[in-house]
C-alpha cells in the first residue's frame, strides 16, 4: 500500500473520530467496567492509547528536531506502508502485553482520559509540517513487537493501534454485565 502524508493524516483522524463516537455518552461507571479480571476497561484502553501516543510523540519530536537541524530534504510523494499488511496479519487474534510505560497504571475519569487523548494526539499532529518538510523515512525507532518503523509508519500505526482498541471498546460494551 502506498499513500501520501495527507492520506495518513486522514486515516489517523478517522480512527480518532471512530473512538470518540464509541465512547460518546458513556458514564464513568461504564468506562471503569472490566469484562474480566484480566481485561482492561474502556477507560484503561483509552488511557493506554493516550500513553502510547505520548511516548511515540516524544520520540518522533526528537527525530524531527534532528531532521530539521540536518536540513533533510522533503519526503517522497508516495510512502510505502505495505508492511502493515503483515503487521495486521500478525496482530490479528494476538493478545499483547503492553510495555510498562504505556500500561494504564490506574483508573482515571473519562473526562481526564479524553483530555489526555487529545493532548497526546495534538503533540503528534503538531509534527505534521515537519513531516511534510523532511524525509522522515530516514529516521526510525523500534516497536516492541514489530521492529523498526519510520516516522510515517509510526504516524500510521497510531491510527491502526487506535482502531484495534476501538474494536476492543465495542467488545467491552457488548460484554455481559456492562452497566446499562
Amino acid at each position: 500500500m502506498h499513500i501520501n502524508l495527507d492520506g495518513i493524516l486522514k486515516y489517523v483522524g478517522s480512527a480518532r473520530r471512530d473512538t470518540l463516537a464509541a465512547v460518546s455518552g458513556l458514564r464513568d461507571d461504564q468506562a471503569h467496567f472490566r469484562p474480566a479480571e484480566d481485561r482492561w476497561s474502556i477507560g484503561q484502553l483509552l488511557h493506554h492509547v493516550a500513553l502510547s501516543e505520548l511516548s511515540i510523540g516524544r520520540k518522533m519530536a526528537r527525530l524531527v528536531d534532528e531532521a530539521t537541524q540536518q536540513k533533510i530534504p522533503p519526503p517522497p510523494d508516495s510512502l510505502d506502508l505495505s508492511m502493515f499488511e503483515e503487521v495486521r496479519r500478525r496482530a490479528q487474534g494476538t493478545r499483547f502485553q503492553a510495555p510498562r510505560d504505556v500500561a494504564p497504571p490506574h483508573a482515571v475519569t473519562l473526562a481526564e482520559v479524553l483530555g489526555e487523548l487529545d493532548a497526546a494526539r495534538r503533540s503528534i499532529l503538531d509534527l505534521a509540517p515537519a513531516l511534510a518538510a523532511h524525509d522522515m523515512t530516514r529516521f526510525s525507532f523500534p516497536h516492541p513487537f514489530f521492529g523498526d518503523f519510520n516516522l510515517y509508519q509510526w504516524l500510521y500505526f497510531c491510527g491502526a493501534h487506535e482502531q484495534r482498541h476501538c474494536r476492543q471498546i465495542e467488545a467491552v460494551k457488548q460484554s455481559p454485565g456492562f452497566p446499562a
